[in-house]
């Protein structure tokens, strides 16, 4: 199975309290700290790491690309720093910068990607508009000289677009990113069922999709038997990556494990909480050698069995 570790830059656990978070944060501060983690991680046969365009962890990546076997997932657009930039800037004001703080030709990738679609250009679609601004945060991967990278979509972008049937939308973020940044695309979504009905209607099944995964049922709607379903039908096209499959104050790890490796799922994110755990690193280490289903996300046409949309 694809093990992914979790930059501490992303936690928006509900369910953890800032006490919590905190502190792993300030401890890894320093680089030689992170070294020590990615090192471990290497250990555990993690083999992603996810994190956010311009990240410390993604810079220390492409310092050092041939000292660690891993991966980078990038969740774009960086929605904390967008906001930030929309507050002080406007909208329009906001998305100017980023897009004038790209190199020349990274301008004119983008300005290609728009004069393919020119209606929904002059009319400044959400669908073109937003996948525009997603893009630009992520040409920072042009510079990985590894094995094929990954981008994910930010859940509030995805659950966002859901919201008002984007069909589109995602049709031509799974183009652009497989197509203009040569990477693998997924989605992250807290809506799984939904969102695999309105791709069967696209007929587009080549993105992963990053879901709560859970013997809980935890954030998994509309309910956890729906949700299971739906799991085990996408595991035929794309395939699913499992976010909060293992929920702090469980204690059987194992178990946990066992669940997501039975629905047929492809990868899991690891918390450097769990992976600081003595105790839970086996069992990390274990759901990194068993086999899962590992279908090409570019290569399938399609969709396979997808549920359909609550």
């Amino acid at each position: 199975m694809e093990l992914i570790l979790a930059d501490p830059a992303l936690s928006s656990q509900p369910f953890l309290p800032q006490e919590k978070i905190l502190p792993t944060r300030l401890y890894l501060t320093r680089e030689e700290l992170w070294a020590g983690i990615l090192d471990q991680a290497a250990a555990l046969n993690i083999t992603g790491i996810m994190t956010l365009p311009g990240s410390k962890l993604f810079s220390l990546l492409l310092k050092h690309p041939n000292r660690w076997p891993l991966t980078p997932w990038l969740v774009i657009p960086d929605v904390y720093q967008l906001a930030r930039d929309a507050s002080r800037y406007g909208t329009t004001g906001a998305a100017a910068r980023k897009i004038l703080r790209l190199s020349l030709w990274n301008q004119l990738r983008l300005g290609a990607l728009m004069l393919k679609h020119p209606g929904q250009a002059m009319k400044l679609k959400f669908e073109l508009m937003m996948n525009i601004l997603a893009a630009s945060d992520g040409f920072g991967l042009g510079q990985w000289p590894g094995a094929e990278p990954g981008v994910i979509l930010h859940h509030q972008i995805t659950d966002l677009a859901l919201a008002f049937d984007q069909k589109n939308f995602f049709t031509l973020f799974i183009s652009a990113i497989s197509g203009m940044l040569k990477a693998r695309p997924a989605l992250a979504t807290r809506n799984f069922t939904r969102l695999t009905g309105l791709l069967a209607k696209s007929g587009d099944g080549r993105a992963q999709i990053l879901t709560p995964v859970n013997a809980k049922g935890f954030l998994m709607q509309p309910d956890r038997k729906t949700a299971e379903a739906a799991v085990r039908s996408w595991k035929n096209n794309g395939g699913v990556l499992a976010e909060f499959w293992h929920l702090p104050g469980s204690d059987n790890i194992e178990a946990d494990a066992a669940y997501i490796q039975n629905l047929g799922i492809a990868g899991a994110i690891i918390q450097i909480e769990d992976l600081r755990n003595t105790r839970k690193k086996p069992a990390i280490k274990r759901l990194g050698d068993s086999p899962s289903p590992q279908p090409s996300p570019l290569k399938g046409e399609g969709i396979s069995g997808a549920a359909s949309s609550s």
